[in-house]
């Protein structure tokens, strides 16, 4: 949903423009193409008015937001292999909330929400619900071949999942109760 909003919103500025460029006289093919221009800061007509300026504003805004989106998604994935690199003990956690699990020292995490990050070498899996869980899994089954993957159920009792390679099916609810309590002071 989000991603299809943001698209329509980078489609103005082309609306925008054309219809601006037509309303000057230009034909439709040179109106699209003055109006992708835009796109890049380079005006290729002094044709002036309202839509056109509109335009000649949003349009590099899209371009330049465009750009941080593609930077950020790169920057992360260097941040998670960074992090990971050379670890035997590398951890990727797979979730829906903003939870975090305590590890040990020795142990790397990183928590790429619903993205596969295949370079860890263990994958916990543990979405809200049972079947984001296992259709998570079911997406990646093929790149989590070989790894160990550690799948989190709720309402699912484990003994009724078939038994996989590699996997290793836990109840969260359980494994949250288990948790020593410290005393408050």
């Amino acid at each position: 949903m989000k991603k299809k909003v943001l698209t329509v919103l980078a489609l103005v500025p082309l609306a925008l423009g054309t219809i601006g460029y037509l309303f000057s006289g230009e034909r439709t093919t040179s109106a699209i193409y003055a109006a992708v221009a835009l796109y890049f800061t380079s005006p290729i007509s002094d044709a002036y008015n309202a839509y056109i300026e509109i335009a000649r504003w949003t349009a590099p805004l899209v371009t330049a937001t465009a750009i941080l989106r593609a930077l950020q998604n790169v920057w992360e994935s260097l941040r998670n292999r960074v992090a990971l690199f050379g670890k035997k003990n590398s951890v990727s956690v797979y979730s829906d909330m903003d939870s975090r699990i305590r590890f040990g020292k020795d142990v790397s995490a990183i928590y790429p929400g619903d993205k596969l990050k295949k370079y860890a070498h263990e994958h916990i899996i543990m979405f809200s619900t049972d079947e984001m869980n296992l259709q998570f899994y079911e997406k990646h089954k093929k790149e989590l071949a070989g790894k160990k993957v550690y799948i989190g159920v709720r309402d699912i009792e484990c003994c009724f999942l078939n038994p996989l390679e590699d996997v290793t099916v836990f109840d969260i609810n359980g494994a949250i109760a288990r948790i020593e309590m410290l005393p408050f002071c």
